[in-house]
């Protein structure tokens, strides 16, 4: 649902959809917290898909904070995009 948004949406779809991006953002920020808890700051950030969850986490928490800075949810939608690719590669 996060790519269903469209020109002249209803409010209701609009108030939908901001509600799904909070909802995704806090599941993708209890992740990172459970990740730091039980791999601790350095172990967490030696991982490569680890900084990048991170860095996707807080992108999300400011764009949700500021919503006029979409960009940040295409990298989020990356994130789903990025394993397949690897898979497809191997």
């Amino acid at each position: 649902m996060i790519g269903t948004g469209h020109n002249d949406q209803t409010l209701t779809w609009n108030n939908l959809l901001q509600v799904q991006n909070v909802i995704f953002v806090v599941i993708f920020t209890i992740e990172m917290v459970l990740k730091l808890a039980g791999l601790g700051v350095s172990g967490y950030w030696s991982d490569s898909w680890n900084r990048f969850d991170g860095v996707v986490v807080v992108a999300s928490w400011v764009a949700t904070i500021e919503a006029s800075l979409w960009p940040f949810r295409l990298v989020r939608a990356l994130r789903s995009v990025v394993p397949i690719l690897s898979v497809l590669a191997s």
